[in-house]
């Protein structure tokens, strides 16, 4: 076929072959290039979403650190996490236009991503949970406080018995600060729990420092004032006394009755005898006055000092007394000119002096017992009305702070509870769904790598098998040209040779036809310098096939080192990520 076919045409279908082996080799190349460009695009979006899913996951720890050292750090007292699912970082994220193009990109992390959500809610639902019912507790606080209040119900017990045994002794601490709440409100302990309370808290703490202070002001007066053995001691002496008045009445009324029987009796039966009525007169009237003006009223006034003493005794008693010695001075008025008798009246006289005597001892000591008393009903007044509802509202203050305090034990322990049983299972099972949608993406970028290796791989085998096919092809189609050129000069070189020959053996028809053969030589020469020029445009295309064939080959080899280096790139960043998960 190739021999019925010019040279020029030749020429044209091996340039045209080269050009479409060429063309072949160029599409192939971009064809490859720009899916292998492509993929390495979703590949690197890929890997940012990988990496991006790692941050949350180690965002989502630190978070969880963060709540537990609210529970596990006693210098941390409030939470400062975000609480709001879709406000965190991986919340903006997970509900916004990013997961929706992720999801467009790669759908198989739309179901994932799904059950990350309640899961997700639940872990943030669970800080709020924990930030309302934690407070900063010390695990000793209620017990602390609960044995303050112990102290105080024996301290005041104490001064109960004090009135219930009616002692002057009180051994109980008056020093506010002194006492076992005092020390204890000077500690490190208290001054932390005061710290970390609530204002509630601290206005409780505050109102229960002001009356524990007024409780133990109210004890010193108490203790002051308590005057039992001073009472005693007056009790006594007025009792002493009174039976020294027995005494003195009892021989005050011997006396009497002796004087009676020795000198009165015995006047008045003589008188009755003799029935002197003057005389019967006046000793009836010595009897009666004696009756009726002595012993009777010293027998009255004797049951006034046995009633329960009171001030305006004295009086009744002076006045009683003065009627008394008024009537032994009128009684003895009656007994004038009788020696004997005036010596009772003088007895009587002397007994009643003694009688006053001890009257007055009786007084100051009823007025000494009267101030005790007094005293004592000081000392009963503060405590009932001072120191018991001071004591009552310290106790309740107590009451309110171990309350608060055991209340905040309990939020501390429910705040761990949720932490334990909702904060860390939610927080795994985002971190395994998180791990889950991460291998995903991993296994997607290694098969998107696998991908790009081996469409490289493909291309630079093709390219490879075409360039060399073109530069064989180039070659072949090089030397058949080639030859059949030189075919055709070696005919035409023996065209003229047996022309030659033909002119030598015909010179006649040379002569005649030498116009034509001249003409004949001038386009033989044309025809020579066309093949010439034909020959020189030959072998500048093949030249031109040879460099296409080199940078095809040198397209190939760049494209594959381009693709080594992109392997051994994926398998660092394969690598890096592994670990990150690590």
């Amino acid at each position: 076929m190739l021999k019925n076919m010019s040279a020029g045409k030749k020429i044209g279908l091996g340039f045209g072959a080269l050009m479409a082996l060429l063309t072949v080799v160029a599409v192939i190349g971009y064809t490859s290039m720009s899916n292998m460009l492509n993929n390495t695009h979703h590949t690197i979006k890929m890997n940012e979403l990988d990496k991006l899913l790692v941050e949350k996951e180690v965002d989502h720890l630190n978070w969880a650190n963060a709540v537990s050292e609210l529970l596990t750090n006693e210098n941390v007292t409030e939470l400062k996490v975000q609480t709001d699912d879709h406000q965190c970082a991986f919340g903006k994220w997970l509900y916004g236009e990013e997961r929706v193009q992720t999801e467009q990109a790669m759908p198989e992390l739309a179901s994932i991503l799904k059950e990350i959500e309640p899961v997700h809610e639940r872990l943030h639902a669970s800080a709020i949970h924990i930030g309302e019912s934690f407070h900063q507790a010390d695990p000793e606080l209620p017990g602390v406080l609960a044995a303050r209040q112990i102290d105080h119900l024996n301290w005041a017990n104490a001064v109960r018995d004090a009135f219930l045994n009616k002692s002057n002794t009180l051994e109980v601490q008056t020093d506010a600060t002194k006492c076992a709440l005092g020390q204890w409100l000077e500690s490190e302990q208290a001054k932390k729990a005061y710290a970390n309370g609530d204002a509630e808290f601290k206005r409780a703490w505050d109102e229960m420092l002001t009356v524990h202070r007024q409780l133990h002001a109210s004890v010193i007066d108490v203790k002051k004032n308590l005057a039992f053995d001073q009472v005693e001691q007056a009790r006594q002496t007025r009792q002493r006394t009174l039976n020294e008045l027995d005494k003195i009445s009892q021989s005050l009324f011997q006396e009497l009755d002796q004087a009676m029987e020795t000198f009165v009796d015995p006047a008045k039966a003589k008188a009755e005898k003799a029935k002197d009525i003057e005389s019967m007169t006046k000793w009836s009237a010595i009897d009666m006055a004696l009756n009726e003006d002595i012993i009777e009223p010293l027998l009255s006034l004797r049951i006034l000092l046995n009633n329960t003493y009171e001030s305006k005794q004295k009086s009744a008693y002076k006045e009683a007394y003065n009627e008394i010695l008024a009537s032994v001075d009128e009684w003895a008025k009656l007994l004038q000119n009788d020696s004997a008798m005036e010596k009772v009246a003088d007895s009587i006289r002397k007994h009643l002096e003694d009688w006053n005597a001890q009257v007055i001892v009786y007084f100051g000591a009823a007025d000494e017992e009267e101030k005790y008393l007094a005293t004592l009903d000081t000392a009963r007044k503060t405590f009932q009305d001072t120191m018991l509802p001071a004591l009552e509202q310290t106790l309740a203050h107590l009451h309110t702070l171990t309350e608060t305090a055991q209340n905040n034990l309990n939020g501390m322990a429910e705040a761990n509870r949720v932490f334990n049983e909702v904060t860390k299972p939610s927080l795994t099972q985002t971190q395994e769904l998180l791990t889950k949608a991460i291998d995903l993406v991993t296994a997607n970028v290694e098969k998107e790598n696998e991908g790009i290796f081996i469409t490289g791989k493909r291309s630079k085998a093709l390219v490879g098998v075409i360039s060399f096919a073109a530069l064989l092809i180039g070659i072949i189609l090089a030397y058949f040209i080639a030859r059949s050129i030189t075919r055709a000069l070696k005919q035409i070189i023996e065209g003229l040779r047996l022309g030659a020959d033909q002119v030598t053996s015909a010179s006649g028809q040379v002569a005649q036809s030498s116009q034509s053969m001249a003409e004949g030589a001038s386009e033989q020469a044309s025809s020579l310098e066309e093949i010439s020029s034909s020959l020189e445009e030959m072998a500048s295309m093949t030249r031109q096939n040879a460099d296409n064939s080199r940078q095809v080959n040198k397209m190939a080899t760049e494209a594959r080192t381009s693709t080594d280096q992109g392997r051994e790139a994926m398998a660092r960043m394969s690598e890096a990520i592994g670990k990150i998960k690590a």
